[in-house]
């Protein structure tokens, strides 16, 4: 299967990179740009079309998170975009091969990046710092994700600990099971 989906993406590459170009260069809207392509290929069988549609959306969709794991700015030209796809295929899809081969990758790198977009919000979500300052703002959310993990392990820690959500214990300690006496 992967190899599959690998091979339509070689094969459907240079429509990808140009639909992207549109996109992020010519600042058109993502549905247009794949309808343009999709419109001058009508020949391509359903199953193409979807895949090239997919493919498309979720570049866009996770463009920042995909090009900091790659460690270099966006760039327009065919070998950065052919690593965005290769990378694309690995965390999205798990399509390891590019990594194996060493396509101009270095795994080790890459991993490591990948963790760390794990540790960020913006990056982990591809999101803009503009649109998660403003939706902290809204959410009352004012510490980083490790602050929030620890303050969550807490609480947990210690309703666990309280005889109250302790279903197997009873407040004056005996041992009931739940439902029985």
């Amino acid at each position: 299967m992967k190899t599959i989906l690998r091979d339509c993406m070689l094969k459907l590459s240079p429509e990808i990179f140009k639909t992207l170009r549109e996109v992020f260069w010519g600042n058109v809207v993502t549905t247009k740009a794949i309808q343009k392509t999709l419109k001058e290929y009508q020949h391509w069988e359903d199953p193409k079309r979807a895949s090239f549609s997919q493919t498309v959306y979720d570049l866009t969709r996770w463009w920042r998170s995909i090009w900091n794991i790659i460690d270099i700015e966006p760039s327009s030209e065919d070998e950065p975009l052919e690593k965005l796809i290769n990378i694309y295929l690995f965390i999205k899809k798990g399509d390891i091969t590019a990594l194996q081969k060493k396509q101009g990758l270095n795994a080790e790198n890459i991993l490591q990046r990948i963790h760390i977009n794990k540790t960020s919000r913006v990056l982990r979500e591809s999101i803009p710092d503009w649109l998660d300052a403003q939706g902290g703002k809204r959410a009352g959310i004012t510490m980083g994700p490790c602050y929030q993990l620890i303050e969550y392990k807490s609480r947990s820690d210690h309703k666990s600990q309280h005889p109250k959500n302790n279903r197997n214990n009873s407040l004056d300690g005996t041992s009931q099971a739940r439902g029985h006496r």
